[in-house]
């Protein structure tokens, strides 16, 4: 897999993630809730694959 189509799946599990827990915790879907949510867990994913790929050298 190419690095476009890692992001893209990511990127399409941090949307539908964060619609499912803000719809947990909220009650309702907002749209600047969901987008804010899902860029922090690209983030994060992103993160953990520095940190991960830094260890094993």
């Amino acid at each position: 897999m190419n690095q476009f189509q890692i992001f893209f799946i990511r990127a399409i599990l941090g949307a539908f993630l964060a619609v499912v827990i803000t719809r947990m915790f909220y009650g309702r879907v907002h749209i600047g809730y969901v987008a804010g949510l899902a860029f922090i867990m690209v983030g994060l994913a992103y993160f953990a694959e520095f940190l991960r790929k830094r260890r094993n050298r």
